[in-house]
């Protein structure tokens, strides 16, 4: 995976920063949605296995991606996120929907459920702990 397609820190953060700025989402969201079209780590499934997904478009508690296998609903994935110098932080989600594209691609959509905050990284509380994602209303 080349660097130039990697999901990083910085690039999420512009995202979040833009859609705390969006007041409107669309279609099903409760948020707004941004298109990133970037490559990712995820990891999935028992045992976990690791490989490479398309990351479509991303919101304040959700993402959609694409990748080869389908995704039963209510399991979980984790989608790595680079941070410079720094562990990688890893963003846990639960899959709401997934539907074939083609014979061997599948749109998966997931819900937010926990952020993995690296060592270094701001947080109002300890950033070695795991944080629990707040439901949507909590954060206005």
């Amino acid at each position: 995976m080349g660097d130039d397609t990697r999901l990083t820190a910085d690039a999420l953060d512009h995202v979040v920063r833009a859609l705390r700025k969006s007041k409107e989402g669309s279609d099903k969201r409760k948020n707004a949605r941004i298109n990133i079209n970037n490559q990712a780590t995820m990891t999935a499934g028992k045992p976990a296995k690791v490989c490479n997904v398309w990351v479509r478009d991303i919101s304040q508690d959700g993402i959609g991606i694409l990748h080869t296998d389908p995704l039963p609903v209510t399991s979980y994935f984790g989608i790595c996120i680079h941070v410079n110098g720094q562990k990688d932080m890893t963003i846990v989600y639960e899959v709401k929907y997934f539907r074939p594209i083609s014979d061997s691609l599948y749109s998966i959509g997931g819900q937010l459920k926990v952020v993995s905050r690296p060592k270094g990284t701001s947080s109002k509380t300890d950033p070695t702990e795991t944080q629990t994602a707040r439901p949507a209303a909590a954060r206005a």
